[in-house]
């Protein structure tokens, strides 16, 4: 079931859909206005100062993904253009994005029919980290790719001062979780197909060691096997061009199918 905040729902509010972005940011960013971790998101639709009714959130349309697209963030981009006011991650998209377009289109949609107006503009996918003051040559200087993926869609009042208050959530399935593991380094990781679930491997190697991203390679793959393969020449390009904390992911387990989606227990060897 999502989660529903009612406290005061009924009064005009400054709101917005949003997806909720996890990545592996960096312990350290360069100044600026930053916008908490935990918030940062990707804008789906605007509603300005308005009010939902109570009577209404159960209408709210949910993704009709169980996992949301996955990416990197490999590029800064400063907004607007011609004078700048906030510093954003551009998304590649590593799977298919189509379905959150469509599910956007279908926020937009819905809040049209429910006769919440809002600025006609199209969408642009971005994640927002700062804003003024900042210094572009700085955050150039010290920016390199982020891997990323959306946790929730959530319906978010804006609270000034870069502050977010969650009024309505609807969780996504994680494309890979960390295990506890004695010695090494341990993911379940998942995917509504053999193709996903290699990805969201890769993208697993990426969130622990994000250096990994400069040997990312695009594959089919049809089988486990293949997957390990690809997995450790990723690690041993790494190795030879820069030094990889990794030794290697494991010849170990088998992908199992559950609910309609597989899953994969990843170990690698520290």
């Amino acid at each position: 079931m999502p989660y529903i905040d009612l406290n005061g729902i009924d009064q005009e509010k400054r709101l917005f859909f949003g997806a909720q972005v996890k990545a592996a940011w960096p312990e350290e960013l360069p100044p600026g206005r930053l916008i908490a971790e935990e918030t940062r998101h990707i804008t789906l639709a605007f509603l300005g100062q308005s009010a939902l009714k109570a009577s209404e959130f159960p209408h709210i349309p949910r993704p009709h993904f169980s996992i949301s697209p996955v990416g990197i963030g490999d590029q800064l981009l400063f907004l607007p253009p011609e004078h700048p006011r906030v510093v954003a991650l551009d998304t590649k998209w590593l799977t298919d994005s189509h379905p959150l377009f469509t599910y956007q289109k279908a926020l937009v949609d819905w809040l049209h029919l429910s006769g919440h107006s809002q600025k006609s503009r199209s969408f642009f996918p971005h994640i927002s980290i700062a804003r003024l003051p900042f210094e572009k040559k700085a955050w150039q200087a010290a920016f390199h790719p982020i891997p990323f993926f959306l946790s929730h869609v959530h319906l978010y009042e804006s609270l000034g001062h870069l502050e977010y208050r969650v009024l309505w959530s609807y969780s996504l399935t994680k494309p890979f979780i960390e295990l506890e593991h004695t010695a090494d380094l341990a993911f379940e990781v998942c995917g509504a197909s053999l193709a996903e679930l290699s990805i969201h491997a890769q993208l697993a190697l990426f969130f622990a060691f994000p250096p990994l991203i400069e040997c990312y390679r695009p594959v089919v793959l049809h089988n486990l096997e293949a997957l390990i393969m690809h997995l450790n020449q990723m690690i041993a390009e790494c190795d030879r061009e820069r030094g990889c904390c990794f030794k290697a992911v494991s010849f170990h387990g088998s992908i199992q199918e559950r609910k309609g989606l597989y899953y994969w227990e990843m170990i690698i060897d520290v």
